[in-house]
C-alpha cells in the first residue's frame, strides 16, 4: 500500500497461493485475513489453489477434482462483501487511522479493518458518522455503534472486524435495527427513564463502567467510569452484590455494586457509603429516594433496608426491620441456613414490594410498606419450609400489578385482594444461580430474562416459547437484562469466553438489542 501509485491501478501477484510451497501454508482465518488485507489496499486479487508449484492442483492443472472448494470460498466471501459497498469509489489512505488500514471515499474514512480488533480512531474532526461494526469472519454480523465522531471505537472481540462509518446528517437519522456493542465488561444492567433513554451499566474488571443510548436519535454516550468499584471476590464480588441502576425523575443516575453507591448529578458522580455488604438490591422511589436491601438487619431482623433520602448524605435503616412484624424466619434460619437474599421494587406510588428466601411463613416470602419502611404486610409465596435455591425476583407494574419469578423460572401473581400468590406459570427453564429477573410495563407485558441469553415474554396473557439473545461472537452467553419502555423491550447481555455463573473472570463483550 505504501509503495502503491494512487493514479494506477494495483495487481497482487503470486502474494495468496493457497498449497504452494514458495509461500507459507495458510490455514482459514489467515486466507481470509490476507484477503481483506490485500483489498483494502483496492488490489486485484491473483488467488491460486496449488499442491506443490505454480503448474499442480487446481489452479495448475484445471481439474476439479483437486480444488479446495473452502478456500474458494474463504475468498469468494470476501470479494462478496466487498460488492456490497461503493468498493470502486474507495481509495487506501495510510494515515486515515491510528490502527488498521483504511479506504476513503471522498476524502471522509469510509471503511476501517482491524485484523486483530483494537481500538482505532479515525484522523478527522468535526465529522459526524453512522458507525457499524462487520464480523470479518460472517459479514452478516452486524453490531451498531450509533452516531459517533469517529473516535475511540473499540471492536468488540480481538477477532478481525470491519468498521463501516457512513457520514450522516443528524437531522435525519434513521435508526438502526442492528444490535449496539456497548463495551467491555461483565454483570450488565439497564433501565430507562421517563425520556425512554436507555442506562446501561456493567463491571470491568474491578470498576463500574456506564453509558446510556438514545433511541430516538441513535445516539450512544461515552463510556464513563462511575469511581466505584468492586472485589474479585466469590463472596462479596459483584456476582454476590449484582450490579444495578436506576434514574430519578430529576434524572439524576444512581448506581450500586459490591459494598459501593454513587449518583451522577449531570456533572460528577457522587459517592455514598450504603453500609451494605452482600446479597444485595437496590431501587429508588420517585423522589429520588434510594433504598438499598441487603443481608442481615438492623433491628433484629435477618434482612434490611438502608434508605438515603435525596437531601441526605447518608443511609439510614429502616424504622423497622422488613421481615418484623410478620410471621419472623429465625427459628427457620436456625435450622436451615442464614443466607437470605432480597430483591427489591418501588412502585409509582412509593410503595415498597420486596421478595427475599430462606424467609418465613414460605422459603419465599414476601414483604410490603406503603409507608416508607416504618411497617411491613407479608405472605408467602411458595416453598413452605423446604430449600428452594436461590433468590427470587420480584417484578411490578404500571398499575400495580405484582409478579414474582423462582429460581427455576415459574412466575407467581400476587392478588391484593386476598394478599396471597399464586402460580401463573414457567416462563423460562433455568436452574442453579441463572438467576431469572422480570421486566415489566403495563399489565400486559413483561420479561423474564436470565443467565445463558434466555428469555420469555408475557404478552397478551400468555408467555411465549422460551428465546435466546443472539449470539455474535459463537461464544457462551452470560447474564441478560431487560427493560421495558415505551411498549418496547430492550437487552443488554454479555458473551465471552470468560463467561461463568459463580465468579467473575474476565471481561466479556456486551451487546445491547431491541428484542421487541
Amino acid at each position: 500500500m505504501g509503495r502503491r501509485n494512487p493514479h494506477q491501478p494495483l495487481y497482487a501477484q503470486e502474494v495468496l497461493w493457497y498449497g504452494n510451497i514458495y509461500q507459507q501454508t495458510y490455514n482459514d482465518e489467515q486466507l481470509r485475513k490476507n484477503a481483506f488485507t490485500i483489498m483494502m489496499a483496492a488490489a486485484a486479487l491473483n488467488f491460486s489453489d496449488n499442491s506443490g508449484t505454480s503448474s499442480t492442483g487446481f489452479t495448475g492443472k484445471l481439474n476439479l477434482n483437486e480444488r479446495h472448494q473452502d478456500k474458494h470460498e474463504i475468498i469468494k466471501k470476501v470479494w462478496d462483501f466487498f460488492e456490497t459497498i461503493p468498493f470502486y469509489e474507495l481509495s487506501p489512505v495510510l494515515k486515515g487511522t491510528n490502527n488498521g488500514y483504511c479506504l476513503e471515499r471522498k476524502g471522509e474514512p469510509y471503511l476501517v479493518y482491524l485484523p486483530y480488533g483494537g481500538n482505532v480512531s479515525v484522523y478527522k474532526d468535526n465529522v459526524t458518522y453512522l458507525g457499524e461494526w462487520i464480523k470479518g469472519s460472517d459479514t452478516n454480523i452486524r453490531i451498531s455503534i450509533g452516531i459517533t465522531n469517529g473516535k475511540n471505537l473499540q471492536a468488540p472481540s480481538n477477532e478481525d472486524w470491519l468498521l463501516l462509518l457512513k457520514k450522516v446528517d443528524e437531522t435525519n437519522i434513521v435508526n438502526s435495527n442492528n444490535p449496539l456493542f456497548i463495551g467491555m465488561g461483565s454483570y450488565p444492567d439497564i433501565t430507562a427513564d421517563k425520556n425512554g433513554i436507555l442506562h446501561i451499566t456493567y463491571v470491568r474488571d474491578t470498576t463500574l463502567m456506564y453509558r446510556n443510548y438514545n433511541p430516538g436519535t441513535n445516539t450512544l454516550s461515552k463510556e464513563l467510569f462511575t469511581t466505584l468499584t468492586c472485589l474479585k471476590d466469590s463472596f462479596l464480588g459483584p456476582n454476590r452484590s449484582k450490579p444495578a441502576i436506576r434514574v430519578d425523575s430529576n434524572g439524576f443516575v444512581h448506581v450500586f455494586v459490591g459494598q459501593q453507591y454513587g449518583y451522577f448529578d449531570h456533572k460528577n458522580w457522587v459517592k455514598y457509603d450504603p453500609n451494605a455488604n452482600r446479597d444485595t438490591d437496590m431501587d429508588i422511589s420517585q423522589d429520588g429516594t434510594v433504598y438499598i436491601v441487603k443481608r442481615g438487619g438492623s433491628n433484629g431482623g435477618n434482612i434490611g433496608l438502608n434508605i438515603r433520602k435525596p437531601s441526605e448524605s447518608k443511609f439510614q435503616p429502616s424504622e423497622t426491620d422488613p421481615d418484623i412484624g410478620t410471621v419472623e424466619g429465625k427459628n427457620w434460619l436456625s435450622k436451615k441456613g442464614k443466607h437470605p437474599y432480597g430483591n427489591i421494587w418501588i412502585d409509582n406510588k412509593n410503595t415498597i414490594h420486596i421478595v427475599f428466601r430462606q424467609a418465613m411463613p414460605e422459603y419465599v416470602s414476601y414483604r410490603q410498606s406503603t409507608d416508607g419502611g416504618k411497617t411491613w404486610k407479608g405472605t408467602g409465596v411458595f416453598g413452605g419450609d423446604q430449600w428452594q435455591g436461590e433468590t427470587s425476583d420480584i417484578g411490578v407494574t404500571a398499575s400495580g400489578k405484582v409478579y414474582v419469578v423462582s429460581q427455576n423460572g415459574e412466575i407467581y401473581d400476587f392478588d391484593e385482594t386476598t394478599f396471597k400468590f399464586s402460580k401463573l406459570g414457567r416462563a423460562i427453564t433455568t436452574e442453579n444461580r441463572e438467576l431469572p429477573t422480570i421486566s415489566t410495563g403495563n399489565d400486559n407485558l413483561m420479561c423474564v430474562s436470565s443467565f445463558g441469553g434466555k428469555y420469555s415474554i408475557y404478552f397478551d396473557g400468555k408467555f411465549t416459547a422460551e428465546q435466546k439473545f443472539p449470539s455474535y461472537l459463537n461464544k457462551p452467553l452470560g447474564f441478560l437484562k431487560t427493560v421495558i419502555t415505551n411498549n418496547q423491550i430492550w437487552g443488554v447481555s454479555e458473551e465471552g469466553e470468560y463467561i461463568d455463573i459463580e465468579i467473575m473472570k474476565g471481561s466479556s463483550s456486551i451487546f445491547l438489542k431491541k428484542i421487541m
